[in-house]
């Protein structure tokens, strides 16, 4: 499923995407490189809308997900995380093509770190219970991706719909990704890091686990304080020309 994941994805870039995109009123007057980062965020919103969908209702509804929380035998809460996986492959390929025009050593870190923290419940069927959870945090990637689109097509920071997909970003990105990591890390405390009972997960895999919930959790907040940064100066921006339009 994975390796399915990761061809639909690299074709939908190379293909379907700049089809889609230039529907966009504003997809015409980006450079090439602005293309290439819009392209993959369209494949990045798709890939968020779909594995969200699975991420709720295996939350709530899916009776094998929470079977067994350690050695998971669902297979939809399974496709769900093979399609982030096959993602995060053929994005890495990308952003590795087009390093110079779109990559960073930031994103690298961050995929890499991603697809060994995927590849345990893919490969080892462990913990896909936690690793549905952790998809839960693409409820958030809707809104990143379309800031990035208002910004690059220089809509006004001050703008009504600017201001509102900015609050949705940060508040989605915040209950999605900041304030669930207690809950997260009871659950991997609970299941696989301090777990003693039938089948345990063996201490390299606790380790590793460990160490990639660490780091994930370590950019998602870092993205976090940027956000906050930015909201910060664009209230300051706004507050400051709400006082000039007064004195005037």
């Amino acid at each position: 499923m994975s390796a399915a994941s990761t061809a639909f994805f690299l074709l939908f870039f190379f293909t379907l995407s700049p089809r889609i995109s230039h529907l966009l009123r504003g997809y015409s007057k980006f450079t090439h490189a602005q293309k290439i980062d819009w392209d993959t965020r369209v494949g990045s919103n798709v890939h968020a809308v779909l594995v969200s969908l699975i991420a709720l209702y295996c939350s709530f509804f899916d009776t094998h997900t929470h079977s067994n929380p350690i050695w998971g035998e669902g297979v939809l809460v399974r496709y769900g995380v093979s399609i982030t996986l096959g993602y995060l492959m053929a994005d890495f390929v990308i952003v590795s093509l087009y390093y110079k025009l779109i990559g960073d050593i930031f994103t690298m870190t961050h995929h890499v770190v991603a697809i060994l923290s995927y590849c345990i419940p893919v490969g080892f069927s462990i913990g896909l219970y936690i690793a549905n959870f952790r998809q839960l945090a693409e409820l958030s990637t809707v809104f990143v991706n379309q800031r990035w689109y208002y910004s690059a097509c220089k809509t006004p920071h001050s703008s009504r719909v600017f201001v509102i997909n900015a609050c949705c970003m940060v508040l989605s990105f915040f209950l999605c990704r900041i304030a669930v990591m207690p809950y997260y890390y009871y659950k991997c405390y609970r299941y696989i890091w301090a777990y003693t009972g039938p089948d345990p997960v063996g201490m390299p895999l606790q380790v590793l686990t460990f160490m990639n919930s660490v780091l994930l959790d370590i950019i998602n907040i870092y993205w976090m304080y940027r956000m906050v940064k930015g909201g910060l100066k664009l209230l300051l921006a706004s507050n400051n020309i709400n006082e000039r339009e007064k004195q005037s």
